[in-house]
């Protein structure tokens, strides 16, 4: 069942990043993360779904400051990168320093990360970082000389010359949120699961907007994530399987995705 590198299930992969289903806060993503994806000069569909589903676990790390909490071997970029493909050289122009997620404006590389968040009524206020501690505080957590964290930018600043906070952690105007158990069970259910996750996000999303529609032709959906239909197909019909989706064509193409965490281990 499982393909992941170091082939987790579910309640292990949710385990591995001491995910708490009430406490931790979902991330949100801006919407038009889809079109910026597919208009860049990233090479196909399987490494565009990779590319957001990165930028999903990195905001989600980050946002609830997972640094502070969890062994940071467990955190190293390269090791989520292998944690999702399996393989980070296909897929290294998208996550290297200046690649393509960098160029985006959506991550860049940093020594620094939140070891705290401080949070109120479900709202983020600020975070403590590692830079922020004194010296000895620093030395005790051993952190490796090459440690390196991907910071979500677009959590902050919604456009690069914003001065104040604008992003997607302070903001939620014309955003999405997804429930971190749906992208576990997704990034644990086949080999590339995260494949399953971009369309199951791009159709939350979507969801949104067609409601007063009577239904949404599967070849605007291929065309709109520049996919095949051959493996939309497939993957529309693993996420019913998997009981995220729920598709009705007794009157055209319609959907309902779900929305409630994954409670069930």
């Amino acid at each position: 069942m499982i393909k992941t590198k170091f082939d987790l299930t579910y309640a292990e992969f949710l385990d591995y990043f001491q995910w708490n289903v009430e406490k931790d806060l979902n991330p949100n993503l801006p919407n038009e993360i889809f079109k910026d994806i597919t208009d860049s000069e990233i090479r196909s569909f399987r490494h565009r779904a990779f590319s957001y589903s990165i930028y999903y676990l990195i905001s989600a790390l980050y946002l609830n400051a997972k640094y502070g909490y969890v062994l940071l071997s467990k955190l190293f970029s390269l090791t989520l990168i292998n944690l999702l493909y399996g393989d980070r050289k296909p897929i290294n122009y998208i996550t290297k320093r200046s690649g393509i997620l960098d160029q985006l404006g959506y991550t860049t590389s940093e020594n620094n990360f939140p070891i705290e968040v401080n949070i109120e009524d479900n709202a983020l206020i600020d975070f403590i970082m590692y830079q922020d501690l004194p010296q000895h505080v620093k030395e005790e957590m051993n952190v490796p000389a090459n440690f390196i964290c991907k910071k979500p930018i677009k959590g902050f600043y919604r456009n690069p010359k914003d001065t104040y906070y604008t992003g997607t952690f302070f903001e939620f105007e014309k955003t999405h949120r997804i429930d971190f158990t749906i992208f576990a069970r997704c990034v644990t259910a086949y080999k590339f699961g995260f494949e399953l996750f971009y369309v199951f996000a791009f159709l939350f999303t979507f969801e949104q907007f067609i409601n007063s529609k009577p239904n949404v032709y599967r070849s605007y959906i291929a065309l709109s994530l520049n996919v095949s239909p051959k493996t939309l197909n497939r993957i529309l019909t693993n996420l019913e399987k998997m009981k995220l989706i729920k598709i009705d064509e007794s009157n055209g193409f319609r959907y309902k995705t779900r929305k409630t965490p994954i409670i069930k281990k």
